[in-house]
């Protein structure tokens, strides 16, 4: 298991996992899907390289992760309808606030 506990799942079934979760959503065309699901595996992959690694959590790993995951977004952009990206952002932000509600300060 992960340091969260959770099952260690590769990075091509944590993209299609997302990738499904996206396409419940906002009802993805096939094409959509396959590009989306692309452009998860490669954020999934690169993520997994940077923890092997040997990057540590903190700082340096934290700015990596929000460069990597503002490069997804910026490609997702293109993929998603403006309705579509509208509802992915929304849908985000209210799992933000539940997942922030739920936590104990960390630091």
């Amino acid at each position: 298991k992960s340091q969260q506990g959770r099952p260690n799942v590769s990075p091509q079934e944590r993209a299609r996992q997302a990738t499904d979760k996206l396409n419940t959503l906002v009802t993805l065309t096939p094409d959509q899907y396959t590009k989306v699901l692309e452009v998860n595996t490669n954020f999934n992959s690169q993520r997994e390289a940077l923890r092997a690694n040997g990057a540590q959590p903190g700082d340096d790993m934290r700015s990596k992760m929000k460069a990597m995951s503002a490069e997804r977004d910026a490609k997702l952009k293109t993929i998603l309808t403006a309705d579509q990206w509208k509802k992915r952002e929304e849908a985000r932000k209210t799992q933000m606030n539940e997942r922030g509600a739920s936590r104990p300060n960390e630091e």
